[in-house]
């Protein structure tokens, strides 16, 4: 392809753009109008856009004025202003400035933004005879300053077209060509500013609704991701207690655990990477996997394997993983079981000895391939023990000392336990892991916090 006729298509190509956007802009209607519902809410919104351009330009006027009155104190060549109409300029600007403070009404608003043209009205007057380039310079400044529709700004410009005539005499056609022409070209420019305002306001309305609808559907599906988080247990084999914090509305943290009767209670922990929609609807389909699981009562081994294979085959081609943890605390023999797919170790406390002990052993996250004999490791506990139970959310606390990790919160928890004497049950434990995030944390969280706490007895 040479060169011209390369030219010659994006030439057409061009011309095509262009017609597409002029059809696109001929069918938009010309004249916008307000909903009847938004009318009062766009009203409101005008008159504080007119309260803001009136303090504005009060100011502005104000620090003219003492400008001027300083430069004609130290040049000869300015002409100085004189007390008493400096006084009287200011008074009248000062109130202009003060008095949108004490109403809301958008006539009240506008009829203050005619006043601020008062203060150098009366500045002019005093330097003789007032000339047209003043008027067209107060029609230009001032009527393109404030948020006028064309026919406000029409009739906003009037009143000193008519104190300029009446006060001059005005009688050339000329003059009146010029100062109607001004009118014509401010009311033509407000119809477009007004035209805008319009539009950005109907946009940012049905922009806001939709942001509404999107964040009651949000919490309507908090709510229930709520709902299916487990809460505390209160049996006499076992206390647990729960706390979870999800980083944004919805969260990929989920908790299961059910007490089966004969002594056994079980539980699953479970983190959908990533955070928000996706991974809440995630967990949502897991619940309802985890309650079948569970009717069987099966050990952790198979359970956590059943889950894998729905996790293996439901997150295929979504990018999504997901860690768990499927315990099982056995009163009978007090014996704690676990099966662990990726995730953050559990933490056991023991009462007897004062020492704490990570319940390691465990293979890759679920969703990565199908696995039948999992680990299963177990280790005997005794009353008054605790096991906290987290997701990596409590890893990855930013603290002014660095990002947490494993090794620093086993740390953290050592101090903490060998620094009390009495036995410590689940409630005392979860308050100090939640004070203990809340005073360490720096900026935001990065993740969702699910934390659970459980009490051997």
């Amino acid at each position: 392809m040479n060169i011209k006729t390369s030219h010659k298509r994006r030439t057409l190509s061009s011309i095509e753009a262009f017609w597409r956007q002029t059809k696109r802009s001929v069918k938009r209607p010309i004249i916008l109008e307000i909903p009847s519902d938004l009318e009062a809410h766009y009203t409101r919104q005008r008159a504080r856009s007119f309260k803001h351009r009136v303090a504005l330009a009060g100011n502005v006027i104000v620090s003219a004025i003492i400008l001027y009155a300083l430069l004609g104190a130290v040049f000869e060549s300015v002409q100085s202003i004189r007390i008493r109409d400096m006084f009287y300029a200011m008074v009248i600007q000062l109130a202009v400035i003060v008095l949108p403070r004490k109403t809301n009404e958008l006539r009240n608003q506008q009829i203050l933004a005619l006043c601020t043209g008062l203060a150098p009205l009366l500045l002019l007057m005093h330097f003789g005879e007032i000339e047209s380039d003043y008027f067209l310079l107060g029609t230009f400044v001032m009527r393109f300053l404030y948020p006028w529709n064309a026919g406000e700004a029409a009739l906003a410009a009037l009143p000193p077209y008519l104190g300029f005539g009446l006060t001059r005499y005005v009688t050339s056609v000329d003059e009146h060509m010029v100062f109607f022409i001004s009118i014509f070209i401010v009311a033509g420019f407000q119809w477009t500013r007004e035209r805008e305002r319009k539009l950005n306001f109907i946009l940012e309305a049905e922009a806001y609704e939709h942001r509404e609808h999107i964040h009651e559907g949000l919490r309507m599906a908090a709510k229930l991701h709520g709902d299916i988080i487990s809460g505390d247990i209160d049996s006499k084999e076992l206390a647990a207690r729960v706390d979870y914090e999800p980083m944004e509305e919805l969260g990929g943290d989920y908790v299961k655990m059910a007490s089966f009767g004969d002594g056994r209670t079980s539980i699953v922990l479970a983190d959908v990477t990533g955070h928000g929609l996706s991974a809440a609807l995630m967990v949502n389909r897991i619940n309802a996997v985890v309650e079948n699981i569970m009717n069987f009562r099966s050990a952790p081994s198979d359970s956590a394997a059943g889950l894998n294979r729905f996790v293996t085959k439901t997150f295929q081609g979504s990018g999504l993983l997901m860690s768990s943890i499927w315990a099982e605390f056995d009163s009978k023999n007090r014996l704690l079981k676990w099966s662990n797919f990726g995730h953050p170790p559990p933490i056991l406390l023991s009462s007897a000895t004062r020492t704490i002990q990570l319940l390691a052993g465990k293979t890759h996250l679920m969703g990565i391939q199908e696995i039948e004999n999992p680990l299963e490791p177990s280790i005997q506990v005794e009353e008054g023990d605790l096991v906290i139970f987290y997701t990596d959310g409590l890893l990855e606390l930013d603290r002014e000392e660095g990002r947490m990790d494993l090794r620093t919160l086993v740390e953290i928890l050592e101090a903490y336990y060998s620094s009390i004497s009495h036995d410590i049950g689940a409630d005392e434990m979860i308050d100090y892991l939640k004070y203990f995030v809340h005073s360490q944390r720096v900026g935001a969280p990065k993740d969702d916090l699910l934390l659970i706490v459980w009490e051997i007895r």
